[in-house]
């Protein structure tokens, strides 16, 4: 079993107190006093090193959990364990901007695109052959797993973020990490999922070629036909659930109709 963080936590006297505890966690974070991966003591250990209540470390948690600092997990490895998805903040924007209406999908999808193809003419610039070696390893797993849907959308973003990365800019890694995400949270319901995967693939590999003849205006073209499949099959996943929504009403409409009809 892996032992939980001991320390170094300090007790907490005066002011918010959770707030006061997440500022200590995030600055051992940040000092690397504790690393990503690394269990943090059990709710009621913390509470007693830091001299607070355990309704004040659940808040604390939470705050740090919704910051992309920590991940809590449930079952066998139960815990609240150190993480880093620093994106979350702006993917937890994103998805209110949204809901309020305030951007659409169309618009989501162009700032996608105005990230990632900033970050593949720096990419061109800066990637190595060992680079698009883990690009290419990527790429192949996404082709050789046999999980769902979800499972596919997750592989891709690994490649999409792993290509972002090559750029050398955190924050536009960051950016698109967080649209990455809330992508695979929106999901698709293509009904060839594993033909929508060797399109994928393929383009993702069309991709890796032209990074390494490092030709800009191939890689941009490329680039932009993948987001542009993407948007395909988000669009094919949105019809679907349309037809299914009105199918099922009109079934549910037909049992009525029959119930009306014996009721008489």
């Amino acid at each position: 079993m892996e032992k939980p963080a001991r320390g170094p936590f300090t007790p907490v006297k005066q002011g918010n107190l959770a707030e006061l505890v997440v500022s200590q966690i995030k600055n051992l974070f940040f000092s690397k006093g504790i690393d990503v991966g690394q269990k943090l003591p059990p709710e009621r250990d913390l509470a007693e090193q830091v001299n607070i209540s355990r309704s004040a470390v659940r808040e604390a948690l939470r705050s740090l959990e919704h910051a992309g600092f920590i991940e809590i997990r449930r079952g066998r490895t139960a815990g609240a364990y150190v993480v880093d998805q620093l994106y979350k903040p702006f993917y937890h924007s994103t998805i209110d901007l949204l809901r309020s209406g305030k951007i659409e999908i169309r618009q989501f999808l162009e700032a996608r695109t105005a990230i990632e193809c900033f970050a593949i003419r720096l990419a061109v610039k800066r990637a190595k052959e060992k680079d698009l070696k883990r690009l290419e390893k990527i790429n192949q797993e996404f082709v050789n797993a046999s999980e769902g849907v979800s499972r596919l959308l997750e592989n891709n973003s690994r490649f999409h973020v792993a290509l972002a990365e090559l750029s050398g800019n955190y924050l536009l890694t960051m950016m698109l990490q967080s649209l990455m995400k809330l992508m695979e949270d929106m999901g698709f319901n293509s009904s060839e999922p594993f033909t929508s995967r060797n399109v994928a693939h393929a383009s993702h590999a069309a991709i890796v070629e032209a990074l390494r003849l490092r030709d800009l205006r191939l890689c941009e073209e490329r680039l932009a036909s993948n987001i542009a499949l993407s948007k395909e099959l988000r669009l094919r996943s949105a019809s679907s659930r349309v037809d299914a929504q009105k199918a099922k009403r009109s079934s549910s409409q037909k049992r009525s109709a029959r119930r009306g009809k014996k009721m008489k």
